[in-house]
């Protein structure tokens, strides 16, 4: 197994939790749409997307490339309009730095896939 596929499994696994929280509605995921502004609605559709990425990473190693590629790059979009997110509000760095770590290593992993 090369690196870019045990970081896209890494990837798959981190997004995979975040993704199941937001879908299951978990307290501090409702806390967040309510400090980002936004209805919790919105958070468990970006829930559902996020986990569909992760699967997308996992199929990307095992079933096809290019899978993984378009799941890379999704997962690395959701993770820019989830900065935007908290840049609207105007929370600090600290708020927003972990998304854009993981929007970043999702990026390169599908750019390296």
């Amino acid at each position: 197994m090369t690196v870019p596929e045990v970081g896209a499994l890494a990837l798959a696994a981190i997004f995979g939790a975040g993704g199941l929280q937001q879908l299951a509605g978990v307290d501090s995921m409702q806390v967040l749409a309510k400090r980002v502004d936004l209805e919790y609605g919105v958070i468990r559709v970006a829930g559902f997307f996020q986990t569909l990425g992760a699967l997308g990473l996992v199929a990307g190693v095992f079933v096809a490339t290019w899978i993984g590629i378009a799941a890379g790059c999704g997962l690395a979009l959701q993770a820019l309009l989830g900065c935007g997110a908290h840049l609207r509000v105007r929370e600090p760095v600290l708020a927003y730095a972990p998304a854009a770590v993981l929007g970043a290593a999702a990026l390169a992993v599908a750019l390296t896939l």
